[in-house]
Parts: C-alpha cells; sequence; structure tokens
C-alpha cells in the first residue's frame, strides 16, 4: 500500500536473485478508499505454523498456546497483574476457533460446533506451511566476552548512549567509536538544551 502510495515499485530483486521468496504483500488503498470488503485480494492470513485467519474465522491449532489471556480495553492499568496476560494459557492441540469479526476477543471457541470449517482451516495450513520462509541464519554478537547482561542492554549501555541499536556483527573499535558516537550525542543534547 505505502509503495504504491509513493508511486514505487515494491519488487525486491536483489531477494529474488539470492533465492529468497518475493514480497507477500497486497495493495490495500482500493478497499481503504472505498470501504468495499468485496475487492479485497486476500481472504487468509497465515499468522504462524499455528494460526491462520480466513473471513471471520481465527484458528488456532497448538498443544499450548501462551500467553492467551483477556485483558480490557487499556491494558496495563492500575487493576492488572502480570498474570493476567503472562500467566495464562490455551489448549488448542486439536484446534480452537473464533469469530473474530463478532468476537474480537476470543473468548467463544467455536471448535466444536464448527468441526468442518475446523478440519478445513487445518488442511489449508498445512498446506500453507510448504511455502513458508524461516529464515535461520544467526548473526554474530559484537560485545566483548564475558559481560554480565545480554548483548543488546550492553551495546545501549556503552555504544549507543543509553538506545537499543543493531548489537549483531556491528564492526566496532568499541572503545574509540563509542566515545566518538557518546561525544556526537552529548553535542545534540547540549544544542538542544540551548534551544
Amino acid at each position: 500500500t505505502l509503495p504504491f502510495l509513493a508511486g514505487l515499485n515494491a519488487t525486491d530483486r536483489t531477494a529474488e536473485q539470492s533465492g529468497l521468496p518475493g514480497i507477500d504483500a497486497v495493495n490495500l488503498w482500493p478497499y481503504l478508499r472505498s470501504g468495499n470488503t468485496t475487492m479485497l485480494a486476500r481472504n487468509e492470513i497465515p499468522l504462524s505454523h499455528d494460526a491462520l485467519i480466513v473471513g471471520n474465522y481465527k484458528l488456532l491449532w497448538s498443544e499450548v498456546v501462551h500467553e492467551a489471556g483477556w485483558s480490557g480495553p487499556s491494558y496495563p492499568n492500575a487493576s492488572s497483574t502480570t498474570a493476567d496476560v503472562q500467566g495464562a494459557s490455551l489448549k488448542c492441540g486439536f484446534g480452537c476457533l473464533f469469530d473474530i469479526a463478532h468476537d474480537p476477543g476470543e473468548h467463544q471457541d467455536l471448535a466444536g460446533a464448527e468441526q468442518n470449517i475446523v478440519a478445513q482451516m487445518k488442511s489449508r495450513l498445512i498446506e500453507l506451511r510448504g511455502s513458508f520462509f524461516e529464515n535461520d541464519d544467526r548473526g554474530i554478537d559484537s560485545c566483548p566476552a564475558g559481560i554480565d547482561m545480554p548483548c543488546a542492554c550492553w551495546m545501549a549501555v556503552n555504544y549507543y548512549g543509553g538506545f537499543f541499536g543493531p548489537y549483531q556483527e556491528v564492526h566496532v573499535e568499541h572503545s574509540s567509536q563509542k566515545d566518538e558516537a557518546l561525544a556526537v550525542l552529548e553535542a545534540v543534547e547540549i544544542e538542544s538544551s540551548m534551544t
């Protein structure tokens, strides 16, 4: 949608030449302009290996779905606890089905009453899994050995002046480039405090 509005071609030729799958996107501008849902080019959205949306229905298919609790419309709030969501789970080994158009909070599992829809969606999800792209590449942390915190945190504290940034395969001389980056941040802070 955004490339269309900017007049750009969204094709990633470099990715295609490297054997990566093409961009999986749909221009939603005609729908957004008209509000006509029959214009949608896609009726299904695979969310993961364990979840699929088709039309109004969402299938969850996993032995245990973690963080499956319900929260209020404004969450977190003064009465929230971490157990509200983090401690809750849902057993969907045979599949859980929700009508997300009429039950957006996913309170009513329809799997027992709509077994044919569950079977169709499971079959479709199995079919779609064959085309999922997974990147198993793992980068190399750029932090020194033996630090006592996650590398992303160490880089934020020691290299990015308290801000998170890339922490893998960042080729830096920790001491000199860190000092240079901190000097730039300090200069920006001084300049902004003077205006």
